[in-house]
């Protein structure tokens, strides 16, 4: 379903078309919402317009409210009518969630608040349908996790499960847009988290080639951590695969013919020096979410390789990537 369908479809509950386009926001991003959040949305304090909005989601059963310890009021959208409505029937969101899940939900919808009319990718579905379509990047490349429910049936794959948001940007070029991707930090599983989401991604951002990952948090020195863990992750400021290699495609190729020789056990195809080379291309690539990469290859060997790069904005001379971190200042203390 577009924006504009699931607006239409909660309109038909009662909602007017602003209350319906925030409730697809909250529903998507998290399924908690405060009542500060829909003014923030308005663009006006609070009063009227958000005691309208709670009422209607309470009378019509579409959310509950849970009262906190500084007399805050949080909505969860959990009503399974709601979601079956904006063409999201199997979304977890209407789960109840622990606090430190549910400050990240709060957190990661008042990031897509604070941004309005950026192009976002809200649901799985249509980020899945962007970067297989749109950026013609194979789907065993996105981040990904495996279910499975009994042993005898076959494993489901769901895409994107941390839910944090993604933007599409093409205000520099709109030939090439830059995605940009927004980990939130809650607070409670810092650094490795992070580290671990950049691995998770490893794959898809080099294929993207040019990228963005912003770094939220409530925490103000906690930039500096996230940074250098960024920084560690990509061996920053100077790849390692540009300066040695010629670009980031050639290093990665690299690597993956070395691995497999000594992975094969064709040892006396390693000289010492290979040895060596293999050593600084492990810490680049190896248990970093690049695993796709040799799986790929040793398919289709480095022409598919090379015809997979092609195909996508790829880097062609070394990663052209970003950090950013955005500060909430919000309180979530409540929680």
């Amino acid at each position: 379903m577009t924006h504009e369908q699931r607006i239409a479809a909660l309109r038909q509950f009662g909602y007017s078309e602003r209350e319906a386009a925030f409730l697809c926001l909250a529903a998507l991003h998290g399924g908690y919402f405060l009542r500060r959040q829909y003014c923030r949305f308005l663009g006006t304090g609070s009063g009227r317009p958000d005691d309208l909005l709670v009422c209607k989601v309470l009378s019509l059963g579409h959310g509950r409210r849970h009262s906190t310890g500084r007399r805050t009021f949080l909505y969860h959208l959990c009503s399974r009518t709601l979601y079956n409505a904006i063409g999201e029937p199997d979304n977890r969101n209407r789960h109840p969630r622990p606090p430190y899940a549910i400050k990240a939900r709060l957190m990661a919808l008042d990031y897509v608040l604070a941004y309005p009319g950026r192009h976002c990718l809200n649901t799985e579905h249509e980020k899945v349908d962007y970067f297989c379509r749109v950026r013609a990047i194979p789907l065993e490349f996105l981040p990904a996790k495996v279910f499975r429910a009994e042993a005898v049936s076959p494993p489901a794959f769901r895409y994107f499960v941390d839910h944090f948001p993604v933007f599409v940007d093409t205000a520099e070029d709109p030939s090439i847009p830059v995605v940009s991707f927004c980990y939130i930090d809650e607070g409670v599983i810092a650094a490795p988290a992070f580290e671990t989401y950049l691995r998770n991604y490893a794959a898809l951002f080099a294929l993207l080639g040019r990228f963005r990952v912003v770094h939220v948090s409530t925490v103000e020195d906690c930039e500096e951590r996230a940074k250098a863990a960024f920084r560690r992750f990509f061996d920053l400021p100077d790849h390692p695969a540009g300066r040695r290699y010629g670009s980031f495609l050639e290093g990665l190729l690299a690597f993956l013919r070395l691995e497999d020789r000594y992975q094969t056990g064709r040892l006396d195809l390693l000289s010492a020096a290979a040895l060596d080379e293999l050593a600084v291309l492990r810490r680049m690539f190896r248990g970093r979410g690049y695993e796709p990469f040799f799986e790929f290859w040793d398919e289709h060997g480095d022409e598919g390789i090379a015809r997979l790069f092609a195909r996508t904005d790829g880097p062609e001379h070394g990663l052209q990537l970003r950090f950013a971190a955005h500060h909430m200042s919000h309180d979530y203390g409540f929680l």
